[in-house]
């Protein structure tokens, strides 16, 4: 009786390696619909989804995105969000952000840099990070690194 109940737990923990091994991290693309959605004072709001792709066969979730935003090498922002989103096999998958750049930040460091931006200056910002995703319990970072240049007029 234990050989068998061994032989049967010994076939199941096979099984659930062999299926991690097919198992592919999802793919970062790029990142959709980039815009500035608000300027205050204070605060210039960037709303966009950051695009991905699913190879797998089999359905995982996503269980949190650090994306740190980057200008002439300094972090001005970070995106985070750790909303519970369900991944549909073999297809791509959005995930929308808002993040909110501290307009302080390009006035300490960066005035002139601020008035272009304000009056129409092209500005590339990076995102670096990565996104967690999590299948039969097993966490895979996919790794997001990406250049947006972005026109902001009044």
């Amino acid at each position: 009786m234990i050989t068998r109940q061994c032989r049967s737990l010994g076939f199941v923990i096979l099984m659930i390696l062999a299926g991690c091994g097919a198992y592919e991290e999802p793919v970062f693309d790029k990142i959709n619909e980039l815009q500035v959605h608000r300027i205050t004072g204070d605060y210039i709001t960037l709303k966009g989804k950051a695009l991905f792709k699913n190879p797998n066969e089999l359905n995982y979730k996503v269980k949190n995105i650090n994306v740190e935003v980057i200008y002439k090498e300094k972090n001005i922002a970070s995106i985070t969000n750790t909303t519970k989103t369900r991944v549909v096999a073999k297809q791509e998958f959005e995930i929308p952000f808002t993040v909110e750049v501290p307009a302080g930040e390009f006035k300490r460091n960066m005035l002139s840099d601020l008035v272009g931006f304000l009056n129409g200056k092209k500005v590339s910002l990076n995102f670096n990070g990565n996104l967690t995703v999590s299948k039969f319990g097993i966490n895979k970072k996919v790794p997001i690194d990406y250049s947006k240049t972005l026109k902001l007029k009044l």
